[in-house]
């Protein structure tokens, strides 16, 4: 099934005021240099495209960029990476937190669901979730929030915290995008970066049918 382009995932997010965390998406190395001048530091880079997968692993993300030299190389790096022509940039002011998740899907038995657990590149070793039929409450969002090892988050863990309000606003949101859209098939937001007043969404990967 076809994943939505990042310009199409962006206008679904807008649409259900889900956040998304300062981002230059672009072909052009000249539209980079231009928009990491006025960005807060440092950024991330990374590639996105329909081919695009296991970013992390491949090589095609880059994290802490300051300086211009910085830039310059994780371009020339992705670029080499990548393996096609086919993917943009995309350069994200980096946020700090804690690393969550939240995805939602069409499941054959139980229709539309939405999951929230604990984020980041060991979101699939931990399997940290909990699950609820979509569209979901507020009620229904708080709960989630605690039945995760994720919930030591809400009282402060390791000096990283996670606003209860923010992260039940994203959870309800999000099962309203999954139960209010036929056509889209899967959602996974991973990682959602966490702190004790915000909460943003950092990788957005939509699939439809």
């Amino acid at each position: 099934m076809p994943l939505l382009s990042f310009a199409e995932s962006k206008a679904l997010l807008d649409k259900y005021c889900l956040p998304l965390v300062q981002t230059v998406a672009t072909r052009s190395e000249k539209e980079l240099f231009v928009k990491f001048a006025e960005m807060p530091k440092p950024v991330v880079l990374k590639a996105s495209g329909p081919g695009v997968m296991h970013k992390t692993e491949k090589g095609l993300v880059f994290l802490n960029i300051s300086f211009r030299d910085q830039l310059e190389d994780a371009i020339a790096h992705i670029r080499s990476a990548a393996g096609s022509p086919d993917f943009q940039f995309l350069m994200q002011q980096q946020a700090k937190g804690a690393e969550l998740i939240i995805g939602a899907k069409v499941d054959a038995s139980f229709g539309p669901v939405v999951l929230f657990g604990t984020g980041g590149i060991y979101a699939e070793l931990l399997d940290d979730v909990s699950v609820r039929a979509a569209p979901i409450t507020d009620k229904d969002a708080s709960e989630m929030l605690l039945e995760t090892k994720a919930s030591k988050f809400l009282s402060g863990f390791r000096s990283m915290s996670m606003s209860k309000e923010k992260m039940a606003f994203l959870l309800v949101q999000a099962s309203r995008l999954i139960a209010e859209n036929p056509r889209v098939r899967e959602v996974d937001f991973n990682p959602v970066i966490a702190s004790a007043d915000n909460a943003v969404i950092v990788d957005a990967r939509i699939i439809v049918e």
